[in-house]
């Protein structure tokens, strides 16, 4: 399947959680959350306490709602997740019961961190907080209580999950529904995409423990001098998390079934190229949840250059959706390719700088197929130490970062760039390890590991799926975990923005047998192409068709791809880089 490519600052306030007093504190308790596995029904909007019917899996007790939100689709969405929807006076909130619900459309951004707007009392007890409509500016406010990188462009529905107290800033984290593309006007997120967005609030603090030695995204600091890791100058930021909505951008998988050939007069089915066509049948929605973990050092050298250095951490959590396995017949969408480049500029006035810029780990760099694998890099900065405001000496330290990832029948292949005159882009490719449909320009080459044959491989016709042979990877939640650091370079340190680039590629992969219509009239001309409504789609027949214009065999085979372009921005004025 071959689909069209998807392609004023505000300093931060004195909010650092570290200097929260002990009544914010004693609002952070454990969620005690109901699970109902029960399916989600859409609400309108409630107020004054009312009880919510039992829905979809709960997440938290009680969600408190700001103003009159006017986008009724995505609030009744939201509603009917919590128990309890309270609206009107704003009550006392209290961490792991509530969850605040406003629209930025509504509200002043500049206001938003006075201690009597909710956003900040919520902020402030440790209570999530939804906001719906979320534009450049409404984003900007947020980072001046939880310091980020900057998603460029509207955003349908973010949660902003405050850190406790204690922790820093990279505790806490702005997660976003996102498009494909960056967006200028408004939009609104799905249902699909916004129950991806409130399960994570099943776990508001993944475990990824801050210490002395080891931040938040895992980068170990040694040296010959312990005392010199403690002195490193560095700025820890939130988690960033963006979810893709393949729902908002049409890009949910098909199993609608399309008139391809005919034997005589009676149409022949296929499963249908085009994923964004009239759905006559419910389709098979991907998630994708990739979030990065910032953090700025600063790279000092005793009476030499001083420059900055970005570390991200990062780890995707990528589904393709409920893969039937109930049909026999056929083995609709996998997931089966992954590609991921992240590359980094500096802004200079209205200029994007890729010079510059110095290449100095990545992670993963596996190119095997073992079951389980663990990489490990390293990397060095300077560290400039100082006695009565002096320099009087300093020394140099070693970071390391390891990470782990699952290879049951994936691989990866690194495909960083360490430097070029396009500046030094991160890039990996995870992917299924076996041949898979369209990989090989024999159809029956790349069906031949999912279907049982009927004599010789590619000889003969296909008798049943053979779902035990579709890696776990492909079929439910692959975790890819990695992490880039690069030195920004002494020639960007007047700059004070950075951008982040991401563009990802996915494949998705379904294979089956032909169906017969129902009916039995065919015109190439006026049917064929088109898609058949439900009670056209016939049984299959496996022994019976043969598709001499889509496969060699009596197997179909299909492939949709899409692709993601965002942009960030980093405030490099979070840390200052000093004379």
């Amino acid at each position: 399947m071959n689909l069209k490519p998807m392609l004023s600052s505000l300093q931060p306030l004195s909010a650092n959680p570290t200097r929260r007093g002990r009544r914010a504190a004693r609002h952070r308790t454990r969620i005690t959350a109901a699970w109902l596995g029960v399916s989600l029904l859409l609400l309108g909007g409630c107020g004054g306490g009312q009880p919510q019917p039992n829905n979809t899996a709960v997440v938290m007790e009680q969600l408190v709602v700001v103003g009159k939100p006017v986008d009724m689709a995505m609030r009744s969405a939201i509603e009917a997740r919590f128990n309890q929807v309270r609206s009107g006076a704003m009550p006392t909130l209290e961490a792991g019961r509530d969850v605040l619900l406003l629209d930025a459309r509504l509200e002043n951004p500049l206001s938003i961190t006075e201690p009597s707007h909710a956003f900040r009392q919520a902020f402030d007890a440790g209570v999530p907080i939804l906001i719906m409509h979320m534009d450049d500016n409404f984003e900007r406010a947020v980072h001046r209580l939880l310091p980020g990188l900057l998603d460029v462009g509207y955003t349908g529905l973010a949660l902003v999950i405050p850190p406790r107290a204690g922790y820093g800033y990279q505790d806490g984290a702005i997660m976003h529904i996102s498009r494909k593309d960056a967006r200028s006007e408004p939009w609104s997120a799905t249902n699909t995409a916004i129950n991806t967005l409130l399960d994570q609030l099943r776990q508001l603090h993944p475990a990824r423990t801050a210490t002395q030695s080891a931040d938040a995204n895992g980068d170990s600091c040694t040296s010959v001098d312990t005392n010199l890791c403690s002195l490193v100058k560095k700025t820890p930021l939130a988690r960033m998390s963006i979810i893709n909505d393949f729902s908002a951008d049409g890009k949910c998988l098909t199993n609608d079934w399309e008139y391809v050939d005919a034997f005589v007069t009676r149409p022949i089915l296929a499963l249908a190229y085009d994923s964004s066509s009239a759905k006559n049948s419910t389709p098979q929605c991907p998630s994708q949840v990739i979030n990065f973990y910032p953090v700025l050092y600063l790279n000092e050298t005793v009476n030499g250059p001083k420059s900055r250095v970005l570390s991200l951490g990062m780890d995707a959590n990528l589904n393709p959706g409920l893969l039937s396995q109930a049909d026999n017949h056929a083995a609709f969408w996998s997931q089966t390719y992954f590609d991921m480049q992240v590359l980094p500029a500096v802004w200079s006035g209205p200029d994007l700088l890729l010079t510059g810029i110095q290449w100095l780990a990545n992670l993963p760099h596996s190119a095997n197929s073992q079951v389980s694998v663990t990489d490990s890099a390293g990397w060095s900065l300077n560290v400039a130490a100082k006695s009565n405001g002096e320099v009087s000496g300093g020394g140099s330290v070693s970071f390391s970062h390891s990470v782990t990832n699952t290879l049951t029948s994936w691989k990866y292949i690194d495909n960083t760039t360490q430097s070029s005159t396009t500046g030094a882009p991160w890039g990996f490719t995870a992917m299924q390890a076996f041949p898979y449909a369209g990989n090989s320009s024999t159809d029956c080459d790349g069906t031949g590991s999912v279907f049982n044959w009927a004599g010789a491989q590619c000889h003969a016709l296909p008798q049943s799926v053979r779902y035990d042979t579709i890696p776990d990877l492909s079929k439910s939640t692959a975790i890819i975990n990695g992490m880039a650091v690069w030195d920004l370079g002494s020639d960007n340190n007047a700059n004070s923005k950075a951008q982040i680039t991401l563009s990802t590629t996915s494949h998705f992969d379904a294979v089956g047998c032909g169906r017969w219509s129902n009916s039995n009239y065919w015109n190439p001309f006026s049917v064929k192409g088109q898609i058949a409504p439900a009670n056209d789609v016939g049984g299959y027949d496996c022994s019976g068709i043969s598709f001499w214009n889509v496969g060699n065999s009596a197997t179909w085979t299909r492939r949709a791809i899409t692709s993601v372009i965002k942009q960030f921005e980093v405030d490099l004025s979070l840390l200052p880089i000093g004379g």
